[in-house]
């Protein structure tokens, strides 16, 4: 079994996974479901992409989880950007 939660860069991605489940709780507008639910996915994305990849069998392929990972990450910045945006996190 790979040993992925020794990974600087899965700490990170799990720590930004709370935190944006954190976020997506003080969601204000029902409307606004979709868009915490997208949140959540990324968040999720990012940082089980990290563990798929750490247990395939070669650096390429863990490569390719990782870059998959970071446009999750990609993802999520976008979607904080529009909740800020349209303000309906609560302060």
């Amino acid at each position: 079994m790979a040993h992925y939660e020794k990974l600087l860069v899965w700490e990170k991605a799990h720590a930004l996974m709370i935190s944006t489940h954190q976020a997506a709780k003080r969601m204000r507008r029902v409307y606004e479901k979709s868009l915490c639910s997208q949140m959540t996915r990324a968040a999720e994305s990012v940082v089980t992409n990290i563990v798929e990849g750490k247990g395939k069998s070669n650096d390429v392929e863990f490569a390719r989880f990782l870059r998959i990972s970071l446009g999750s990450a990609h993802e999520l910045e976008y979607h904080f950007i529009a909740a800020r945006f349209s303000s309906v996190i609560a302060s």
